[in-house]
């Protein structure tokens, strides 16, 4: 088998696995823990002094975070014509404006590979994004060490493309709307595990059309909250 063979094998391979990967993680997220709480003890019986007591998250409160991710298109649309799946890293800060809703900020880059292999030196190899949204949460279950939350978000992303023969280029921005949903998980009183999945909508505008790309992605990652 020629090198070119076995590098499509590969990249091929990885792209499959990291989207049936992909797709596991979107069902654990969905699909949220249960509560962690330990349960009431029987009456008449000592309290233990070991139950998991939650923290209300009140309005005011700020939380940063961090996240790695993974995504991929998965429709012949848009960017998805050219590129598949790949790595990210995100950077979430929120403002709690009530202990159930949330305002936030997200600055994230993905980052995707080629659908074809380069071969001459001016295919591309690699698109970027930056995607910046402002973001609402919806909160349940804030009593519980798990409480699960859906998020809107609305943005820009900028894009950025490498070549086979190491040049960029810069293809345009693009407008961008975002829904998901995810769990944190209560580590530490300031300190929750963050898991997460969001849908993307990218519009970018080409020759006098508007092109629509559909984008999804996994994050995994903390986040850390003020001591108010």
């Amino acid at each position: 088998m020629s090198p070119v063979r076995i590098d499509h094998f590969v990249r091929s391979t990885r792209c499959w696995l990291g989207r049936a990967a992909l797709g596991a993680f979107v069902a654990v997220v969905w699909i949220a823990p249960a509560s962690a709480q330990e349960p009431p003890p029987l009456p008449g019986a000592a309290p233990a002094g070991t139950g998991w007591r939650p923290r209300i998250v009140r309005e005011g409160t700020v939380s940063l975070g961090g996240q790695a991710q993974y995504g991929t298109f998965f429709a012949n649309t848009g960017f998805g014509r050219d590129y598949d799946a790949g790595p990210g890293m995100t950077i979430r800060l929120r403002y709690r404006t009530s202990r159930e809703t949330a305002l936030g900020l997200s600055f994230e880059g993905q980052r995707m590979n080629a659908t074809e292999d380069p071969v001459a030196s001016d295919d591309p190899d690699w698109i970027r994004g930056i995607v910046t949204t402002f973001d609402y949460y919806q909160y349940f279950r804030v009593k519980k060490r798990a409480p699960r939350y859906l998020v809107a978000g609305a943005g820009l992303v900028q894009t950025r493309r490498q070549l086979q023969n190491g040049e960029t280029e810069f293809p345009g921005d693009a407008g961008v709307v975002t829904l998901g949903a995810g769990t944190e998980i209560w580590w530490k009183r300031g300190i929750t595990f963050d898991l997460s999945a969001r849908y993307y909508l990218f519009a970018s505008g080409g020759d006098g059309a508007v092109e629509l790309s559909h984008n999804v992605q996994a994050a995994l990652g903390f986040q850390l909250y003020t001591s108010k």
